[in-house]
């Protein structure tokens, strides 16, 4: 197989033709996906179409196509092993077993973060026509925790979608999935549609708080989920915002930011109490949030505009990186280096903000950059290109 990469034309045929022969049972390969794939034998080292489709009937289908997923070409400063990682959405690094993790519409992969090889991949759980996967790790449980909405193809079905959190084992990679469709979490007893849209999740002691979006621009607000139990509960927290945000817990607050609103709510960690707003300012929408341990907040606005606030109350002020198609969704303070690094998905670079002065560099090479994750001693923007992990050098 090329290692030429994929372009997302391609990637979307891919999944469409998982998701089909998951639906029809993984029926051997029939006309209409030949049709969807017919432009590509070629490209995966086959002289016709005819070649292609009965190589994908020798063999278990979606198990070859995802695996086609993975190909990729390793460029300079890229995390790219003998099998180096596909896309990812987000990622996590667990320092106990020195490995990253990370996640992708339904998939898991394992991360050498030394070698860049990609060690173990995964299906947590059947993709859909959504990458909004999220992972996080609790050090109490000692386990991996996954969000995922799989949301349909048909529109009549939206507010219908499976909606998943799944607890996998970082050594084994062995996976329980929790998974409401038109009914209440474990433990839960109303609110049949709590866990729609589950975006961010982040675990602090037994405690996951997980945003989720209840779809058609309604509002955002999150949850508190009980990990520890024989059974996961969960209890809401309303917020005013609405469409699409983020979550960030400082070890004692919550705050929350979206663009329906030009600040962000600070929640109370202990009994999710609304303590007030932080960050406004006119006309920035704030989505990805952090803050140095007991110093300023500072909230990516998806523009150029970096937002800098104190945690309550201060009028807030702003940092102009001068990069007008930024479009940053994360922001990440790294304790090993004391700096905030933002990855810009619009200009593929990264921006990396020294809080002490808030002075900034900016640096370039990256492919659809939306996250970061941190080792002891390495630095990785999280890509939606075709190399997941790209060392920040």
């Amino acid at each position: 197989m090329s290692c030429t990469p994929l372009t997302q034309p391609e990637r979307d045929k891919i999944n469409f033709v998982i998701r089909y022969f998951s639906q029809n049972y993984e029926k051997p390969i029939d006309q209409r996906a030949t049709d969807v794939l017919s432009s590509m034998y070629a490209r995966f080292g086959f002289t016709s179409q005819i070649q292609f489709a009965e190589s994908l009937r020798d063999a278990p289908t979606t198990t070859v196509l995802k695996a086609m997923l993975n190909v990729s070409c390793p460029d300079s400063g890229n995390t790219s092993g003998a099998n180096p990682v596909g896309p990812l959405n987000s990622a996590v690094w667990v320092s106990g077993r020195d490995k990253i993790f990370g996640v992708r519409d339904g998939y898991l992969s394992q991360v050498n973060p030394s070698t860049g090889e990609q060690e173990k991949f995964i299906k947590f759980v059947e993709p859909g026509i959504s990458t909004d996967s999220y992972i996080a790790f609790d050090s109490t449980t000692d386990s991996l925790w996954a969000t995922y909405s799989r949301n349909t193809s048909d529109e009549n079905e939206f507010m219908d979608a499976h909606k998943f959190l799944a607890k996998i084992n970082p050594d084994t990679l062995a996976v329980t999935l929790y998974n409401w469709r038109n009914a209440p979490m474990d433990g839960a007893t109303s609110d049949n549609f709590w866990f729609q849209g589950p975006k961010q999740i982040i675990c602090a002691s037994g405690i996951a708080y997980i945003l989720r979006d209840f779809g058609n621009g309604y509002r955002n607000d999150f949850v508190r989920v009980d990990l520890t139990g024989p059974s996961v509960t969960h209890e809401a927290a309303s917020s005013s915002h609405v469409s699409w945000g983020n979550i960030f817990f400082d070890g004692t607050n919550l705050f929350q930011g979206g663009n329906g609103a030009n600040s962000v709510d600070v929640i109370s960690g202990t009994d999710l109490s609304f303590l007030g707003t932080t960050g406004h300012q006119n006309g920035k929408y704030p989505y990805g949030i952090t803050r140095k341990p007991g110093g300023f907040a500072y909230f990516a606005c998806g523009t150029r505009f970096i937002v800098k606030a104190q945690v309550l109350g201060v009028t807030a002020s702003t940092i102009d990186t001068g990069r007008p198609n930024a479009n940053p969704h994360n922001i990440r303070y790294n304790s090993v280096d004391g700096l905030i690094y933002v990855p810009c998905l619009g200009d593929n670079t990264v921006v990396i903000l020294n809080p002490a002065d808030d002075s900034f560099i900016v640096k370039t090479g990256f492919d659809n950059p939306f996250d970061v994750v941190f080792t002891a001693t390495q630095k990785f923007a999280v890509q939606h290109g075709n190399t997941g992990l790209k060392e920040i050098k």
